[in-house]
């Protein structure tokens, strides 16, 4: 079978989940046998090692990183040129494609619900939005099938398009991070990621952590708060801790997947207070590094999460104080939560959701 897959999230620039769910994607169908002809497109030239390690054995064609222009002219001319019995797509729409049959990706329904955290948005960013919502909305009613990657945004997603029902495949995500390397544990490190959407609700970790140091034993180490954020919101950040009167955190440009693990690896606790998620890698990459995790329990957080984090209301700041208190405090049950966080972890594999998407492929067969 030949498949054409949309991956462009991976050669982008940015970070964010739908990169993370590209490279799950890729390194499963990697790791597995599988007898399909897979066609990669991508928005840039990829770098050496992932040329030689996601996108090994696979055809790569670069259709550009201007958007607009992949999406009417360069993919559609790709498929014509493949002839694919499937095109796949990873970023929640697939582009306007004539004479093949679509398995769409949704990650989550973020862009198609009102939510008060859009109200900050920029004017170029709810462009953005406003067109890859209608693009989402179009693929819903085009696509054969739908994948997503929880039963919460199978859910939404039904509720929404109701001819979907019945054609929505979950098929999970998984962490491809490596083990961390030289690092030792700050037990009264507490780190959060994300940049400065408010939907990542960081101010209320800035927040928890400025009532921590109010209140914290004075014979006890004071709690130092990480952020990993790209470089660019470093002075935004500083300028929000100088407003809640706390001392600047340490900021972190995890500029690689070992950066990452790291700084994973030496924090005491690892907090994500996301509003919305329509799975959220980053507990799970915690995990996987044997740190314990308070989450929230919005979305789809808490059903990927189970019973192996602290789950909290992520608009309540004194939750997450306690949370993280608790982590800190009493050793015993953070041992604990670590090692339910690692088995947690070892649920999710990048082969699990390869085979489930394959599995996907041919039911369209049928």
């Amino acid at each position: 079978m030949r498949i054409v897959l949309d991956a462009r999230a991976l050669t982008h620039p940015g970070n964010g989940g739908y990169k993370s769910h590209t490279v799950t994607v890729l390194d499963g169908l990697q790791k597995i046998a599988h007898p399909h002809d897979i066609t990669v497109l991508v928005d840039r030239q990829p770098s050496h090692h992932v040329a030689a390690t996601l996108l090994r054995d696979t055809c790569i064609i670069d259709v550009g990183s201007n958007r607009i222009v992949a999406d009417f002219n360069r993919i559609p001319k790709a498929v014509r040129s493949v002839r694919p019995d499937v095109v796949i797509g990873i970023t929640n729409y697939i582009p306007f494609i004539a004479g093949a049959p679509v398995i769409a990706h949704m990650l989550d329904t973020l862009l198609l619900v009102p939510a008060p955290w859009k109200q900050a948005r920029r004017p170029r960013q709810v462009a953005l939005d406003s067109y890859f919502a209608r693009m989402q909305t179009w693929t819903a009613h085009r696509a054969r099938r739908v994948v997503t990657l929880t039963r919460h945004s199978a859910m939404q997603i039904e509720a929404l398009f109701p001819n979907l029902v019945g054609r929505i495949d979950v098929i999970g995500s998984a962490p491809v991070i490596p083990p961390p390397v030289n690092v030792e544990r700050k037990a009264h490190r507490i780190l959060a990621l994300g940049q400065r959407d408010p939907r990542k609700n960081l101010d209320c970790v800035m927040q928890a952590w400025g009532e921590l140091l109010r209140n914290h034993d004075s014979h006890a180490p004071e709690p130092e708060l990480a952020l990993v954020t790209p470089c660019c919101n470093w002075s935004y950040w500083r300028s929000v801790a100088k407003a809640y009167r706390v001392p600047d955190p340490v900021l972190i440009d995890a500029a690689s997947t070992q950066d990452l693990a790291n700084a994973y690896a030496e924090a005491g606790v690892f907090v994500f207070p996301s509003r919305a998620e329509g799975f959220g890698l980053p507990p799970l990459e915690a995990m996987t590094c044997g740190t314990p995790v308070v989450c929230s329990r919005t979305g789809a957080s808490g059903e990927v999460v189970g019973d192996a984090a602290i789950v909290i209301d992520p608009d309540r700041p004194q939750q997450m104080v306690e949370a993280i208190r608790k982590v800190i405090n009493e050793p015993w049950f953070t041992a604990e939560l670590i090692e339910r966080g690692l088995q947690r972890a070892g649920c999710y594999t990048s082969t699990g959701v390869a085979r489930r998407l394959l599995d996907s492929i041919d039911e369209l067969a049928q």
